[in-house]
């Protein structure tokens, strides 16, 4: 008989899952990111070093996936799940569906015991009914059905007229599993990293570290005894139990940002189940905390430098010097200037608005400075409520607890007071919140190694990479890359110089670019979309 320790899940979400426009997924006018052109592929240019060294894509015949020989219990759910992502109606023709699978909680082991997967498939009435589905992952970014939404509602529906694309929630995620272990207390403190009254640097790491261990310890006691269940190489695992339900033999993934822990994952444990396999503006992976979040400090700061460089060409309302109008704002927010919000809330909305926005991406750079403009002459309203929405978006008590089941080499709380000084002034717009990110995870157990690489891998793979994006940065992909050439797997890269979270949502010229790969399974070796 199946069990689910009643005490892990809540039966509510906490805090509002309604996401409005204006920040949490900004539902705006679709546009088309680029001209696709009838045979030499969508508007790309080829042949440039834009991905770096790596293994050349095989120009080897790679097998057709794989259409199900049976599914999962699907049901209708696009009215709910367009309103849980903030897009009041669904974009014409599209189709949202349902499902939740039952997987092992320990795979592996003998328990009989399981953990429930939620998942989301998206469709158009244009979809052709024998094309492969596609499982789409983001790990703890964001919740995955939400990506896969807001992919429908974007320039990125472009994949869905050649695949069914199904996203799956990592475990602790989705609005039918979700995690609830925190205190009040607890949560409040780690989402505003800490801030307070005294917001020196080692009082505030303090106040953060102080929370983050009581919520390791209230999760852990809550989830016991499988509070050790919620690392990548099980969301991985998870994955394989679709496909087994889907009876074939491969199965193609792609994992935006966070993603690629799982998806990587999948191809370390699984490679003869891989058949393809794309990583889509990875987050830094398999490598320490201090190196991974430097990582994403420096690429988020050159995102939101690139808000700002495209807010100034718009005439946008953060005036003629929007990177400077932001850093001031962040100080004033952190000073106590900005009533009712900390200096970490104001950069979280940012980060949402610009970077899971969903059409035409001049309209999320206005909106989003016209907000910031208010909050800087008194007006806090917007930027308050777009806070609130970054909360539900980024901030679970699952995500909590997936984001630190993968702890390499944490940061301890000294380490993390030098590391706020020192990426101020390298990163000025996102080191400090980056440096006190890193103490999130105090309390929780680190593992060895972090999620696993595959040593073997022959599948061609495909890397996007986005030049902006305000949630993980743009830097993880060289880590990436790394791996893949050690396991042999031929590469592809393709490069996008867009403003946003995921190449493959806000560009239809990248959504055209994997649709082909998934046909071929064999990606151009270099390539790239533009803006």
């Amino acid at each position: 008989m199946r069990r689910t320790a009643p005490s892990v899940f809540a039966s509510r979400v906490f805090g509002s899952r309604l996401l409005g426009a204006g920040s949490a997924l900004v539902s705006v006018a679709v546009v088309a990111a680029c001209a696709v052109g009838p045979d030499t592929g969508p508007g790309f240019v080829r042949g440039e070093n834009h991905g770096g060294p790596g293994a050349p894509a095989s120009a080897t015949a790679q097998p057709p996936l794989e259409v199900p020989g049976s599914d999962v219990a699907w049901h209708d759910c696009t009215d709910q799940q367009t309103q849980r992502s903030g897009l009041k109606t669904p974009p014409s023709g599209t189709t949202l569906s349902c499902a939740t699978i039952q997987a092992p909680i320990t795979p592996g082991t003998d328990t009989t015991d399981t953990i429930d997967v939620d998942l989301v498939r998206a469709s158009l009435a244009a979809t052709p009914k024998n094309a492969a589905p596609v499982v789409l992952t983001t790990g703890s970014d964001i919740e995955s059905g939400t990506a896969l939404t807001l992919l429908a509602a974007s320039d990125g529906a472009a994949l869905l007229r050649s695949h069914p694309v199904v996203a799956v929630d990592r475990r602790g995620l989705g609005p039918n599993t979700i995690v609830d272990c925190l205190t009040k207390d607890d949560r409040a403190t780690i989402y505003e990293n800490g801030s307070g009254t005294d917001n020196a640097n080692a009082a505030r790491a303090s106040r953060l570290g102080t929370a983050a261990n009581s919520a390791a310890d209230g999760c852990n006691d809550m989830l016991s005894p499988n509070q050790a269940d919620y690392p990548a190489k099980y969301a991985a695992a998870d994955l394989e139990v679709l496909r087994a339900a889907w009876k074939v033999k491969r199965i193609a993934i792609i994992g935006i940002g966070d993603g690629a822990t799982v998806a990587g994952a999948y191809a370390a444990q699984f490679p003869d189940h891989v058949g393809r396999l794309v990583f889509d503006t990875p987050a830094p992976y398999a490598t320490g905390m201090q190196e991974a979040y430097s990582q994403i400090a420096a690429g988020t700061d050159a995102a939101l430098t690139g808000f700002a460089d495209q807010c100034r060409a718009l005439s946008c309302a953060l005036g003629s010097d929007p990177r400077a109008a932001i850093a001031g704002l962040l100080a004033k927010a952190r000073s106590g200037g900005l009533p009712g919000l900390s200096d970490t809330e104001v950069l979280s909305a940012i980060r949402l608005g610009v970077g899971a926005y969903s059409g035409d991406r001049a309209a999320a750079i206005t909106s989003t400075a016209a907000m910031l403009a208010d909050a800087a002459n008194g007006n806090v309203a917007a930027l308050q409520a777009a806070a609130t929405r970054a909360h539900t978006v980024f901030d679970t008590d699952g995500q909590l607890l997936t984001r630190c089941a993968d702890t390499n080499a944490p940061v301890g709380q000294a380490q993390a007071v030098a590391l706020m000084d020192q990426w101020s002034k390298q990163y000025p717009l996102t080191g400090y919140q980056t440096a006190l990110d890193t103490q999130r995870c105090n309390g929780w157990p680190a593992i060895a190694d972090g999620a696993p690489t595959p040593k073997k891998l022959t599948t061609p793979t495909l890397l996007l990479n986005g030049g902006f994006d305000p949630i993980n940065g743009n830097k993880g992909i060289d880590g990436v890359r790394s791996f893949l050439t050690t396991a042999g797997a031929p590469i592809g890269v393709m490069t996008w110089a867009g403003l946003g979270y995921s190449a493959l949502i806000h560009s239809d010229c990248a959504a055209t670019t994997v649709g082909r790969y998934l046909d071929s399974g064999t990606p151009n070796p270099s390539s790239a979309c533009p803006a």
